[in-house]
């Protein structure tokens, strides 16, 4: 019985790959690691008697029959030429997956299996185990510790595993489950894996040496894997990061935006008058309102040199982790465009990262309604307390420990409660201001009964959230 390896993967091209590795890792180093770990898993795939395919992420270049070599040169000198290469097709990474997945079976093949390029410790020992606990069940796992999964594989297209899913969040693997379990699918997994995502996972990776030696040998210790030695010469930063000496520096403000021209308009000369501030980098996300030519007609002024422009699909996170990569300061701090600051605003962030590697403001609305004082209390109580910060409080990180988490999930909503779980489960405590912030009350009701029931509303949004019964997804 025929089995076919569909190896997910992106070119490894400087800038295009492993970005969220960066700036810890140069581009030229994330591309560096990528193709090391494309070498150590083609090793693992080879040993098998499966064919293999390689389907790559176009990642928007304009591949054509006359230039597809060139563009496929780096995965040619890793991988070879005379494989199968096929560009990866579809909206969403689920939809890329089902239908790869369709379009090999297709072909004849009893199984396929979908594996992604960035999991160093996977074995053709688990290639093959995936495939023989595919002869009793439907769908095979290989979950990752992130609350994703580095391996899929089935016998037929299971569109409904790959549907209403956001990739990219610690949820991911259970939603997959629950879809399975709602179509009467029978599961079954295999060992959990760790994946190279972020700065973070590279201690993670080399300390485990208990599979990283079953993957590669049966000796014990560490094998000198392509992906642990060139890994290894980065675990010195990794410690130094985790010593954490307190980064005091200059301060970038990353601000998102979505036709949001009346509030930019407020914003921009308190931001121009603060101190204490490298940059100010408004991130937007496709508005159509005249917020884009405000801004551009501010950064023409020779005055406000502190004033730029990222742009991205819309969303908070997407948008705020792209106004990063525009950005140079060692703070970052993300602003809402509808709040006011403080006037010693720089010097607050200061005085709380002499203490903190991440912190934020105490908040108060702009209303005089006592619900609305009540419910900024206990936002306030919820960064003291529970180690929580919502966006609207103004967060603000250390840019490599920013870097290390991740960044914010990219998912349509909850990015910055994920970022709050992701640092609280990291053991990494939140700092807070004495200065309050003003944060608009826009989107509360100005009835108390509406403002209740809209406190009621989110709170029960994110326990479904923590629970994994809320789909982030569009």
């Amino acid at each position: 019985m025929k089995t076919a390896i569909i190896l997910f993967t992106r070119i490894p091209i400087p800038g295009r790959t492993k970005t969220r590795m960066q700036p810890f890792l140069s581009g030229n180093e994330c591309a560096k690691l990528h193709k090391a770990l494309l070498k150590d898993i083609i090793t693992q795939c080879d040993k098998t008697k499966s064919d293999t395919y390689i389907y790559y992420a176009n990642d928007g270049a304009a591949f054509s029959s006359d230039n597809r070599g060139e563009e496929l040169r780096p995965v040619f000198s890793i991988l070879g030429e005379d494989r199968i290469y096929q560009a990866q097709n579809g909206e969403s990474l689920g939809d890329r997956m089902n239908n790869a997945i369709t379009d090999v079976l297709k072909k004849g093949y009893w199984a396929c299996i979908v594996i992604g390029s960035d999991v160093p410790g996977i074995s053709a020992h688990d290639i093959k185990l995936a495939f023989r606990l595919l002869n009793s069940k439907d769908v095979v796992i290989g979950p990752a510790d992130d609350g994703g999964y580095y391996l899929i594989g089935m016998k037929k297209p299971h569109p409904p595993l790959f549907e209403g899913h956001t990739y990219g969040h610690g949820n991911v693997l259970r939603e997959v489950v629950i879809s399975a379990q709602q179509a009467y699918l029978s599961i079954d997994f295999l060992r959990k894996l760790s994946d190279l995502d972020i700065p973070g996972d590279i201690k993670k990776f080399l300390n485990n040496k208990s599979y990283i030696a079953k993957s590669y040998s049966s000796k014990p210790g560490l094998l000198e894997s392509h992906s642990a030695i060139y890994t290894k010469n980065f675990l010195n930063d990794i410690e130094e990061i985790r010593k954490g000496e307190r980064v005091i520096g200059t301060i970038s403000i990353i601000i998102p935006v979505y036709n949001e021209v009346k509030n930019v308009e407020k914003l921009m000369p308190m931001l121009q008058n603060l101190s204490g501030v490298q940059e100010i980098i408004f991130a937007d996300g496709g508005s159509t309102d005249g917020t884009v030519e405000l801004i551009h007609n501010k950064l023409k002024l020779k005055n406000v040199p502190k004033f730029l422009l990222a742009s991205s699909e819309k969303g908070r996170g997407p948008q705020q982790n792209a106004g990063v990569l525009e950005s140079t300061g060692d703070i970052l701090f993300f602003l809402h465009c509808d709040s006011i600051l403080p006037r010693n605003a720089a010097a607050q962030i200061y005085k709380v990262m002499r203490k903190y590697k991440v912190g934020g403001f105490g908040i108060r609305f702009d209303s005089d309604n006592i619900l609305m004082k009540i419910i900024a209390l206990l936002s306030n109580l919820r960064i003291s307390m529970r180690n929580i910060i919502f966006g609207d409080q103004g967060i603000f990180i250390e840019r490599k420990l920013f870097f290390e988490m991740g960044g914010f999930p990219e998912i349509p909503f909850m990015e910055d409660y994920q970022l709050s779980l992701n640092l609280k489960k990291a053991g990494i405590k939140i700092g807070m201001t004495k200065s309050r912030i003003i944060t608009s009350a826009r989107r509360y009701p100005e009835d108390a009964g509406g403002i209740l029931k809209h406190s009621f509303w989110l709170f029960r949004l994110r326990r479904m959230y923590r629970n994994g019964n809320l789909r982030t997804s569009c």
